[in-house]
């Protein structure tokens, strides 16, 4: 299990350390406006809901097909690295420069991202189908937290069965509470 978390640990931590790191580099390339940020979070957030989806398709097959192809795939992703933006991709016109951002980042990073982003779903899943007493163990651990964190217990509900004057009390309780605190936050803003 440790080895599982810590593996879905340094994949998240690279995940989301790879996106400021590649925008920074490519910020001055663009002019430093803020669409190119916008431009390559849309990119980001596309390929990490690929990835996301790819891990989903991936998990229906059987699992020496998800190896075969999630190990061919990570070793096809290697070609790319490291992820060091090109400078021939500087822009050197005023136009829009979105399409040329898109195309860099997709050229630069795309596939190790992509990869990346499908690590923490699929493990997740392979220890699922590895580990089943640990996934009813963890259903228990989450029900007992869950009814140590319930709230408090709601004001009654109304019933015709003579409990009404308990509700209109209760709820005259919490008009006169509600009414003396904005009585006293309007005083303090006078003052």
């Amino acid at each position: 299990m440790l080895l599982y978390a810590l593996t879905i640990s340094v994949s998240a931590f690279l995940l989301f350390e790879v996106q400021p790191v590649i925008a920074k580099m490519i910020l001055p390339w663009f002019g430093g406006s803020s669409g190119v940020w916008s431009t390559c979070m849309l990119f980001f957030q596309l390929v990490l809901v690929l990835g996301y989806a790819y891990a989903h398709w991936l998990s229906k097959l059987a699992p020496r097909k998800q190896a075969v192809a999630h190990i061919s795939l990570l070793a096809v992703s290697l070609v790319a690295l490291p992820i060091i933006p090109n400078p021939a991709w500087k822009h050197s016109g005023s136009g829009q420069p979105s399409l040329t951002i898109l195309a860099l980042l997709l050229v630069t990073v795309g596939l190790p991202y992509f990869v990346l982003s499908s690590t923490s779903p699929l493990l997740q899943a392979w220890y699922a189908c590895t580990h089943p007493l640990d996934r009813e163990t963890a259903r228990g651990a989450s029900r007992a937290a869950e009814e140590r964190r319930s709230p408090a217990p709601k004001a009654p509900v109304p019933r015709l069965d003579g409990r009404l004057l308990q509700y209109v009390q209760h709820s005259k309780v919490g008009q006169a509470s509600g009414l003396a605190s904005g009585l006293s936050m309007a005083a303090q803003g006078a003052a």
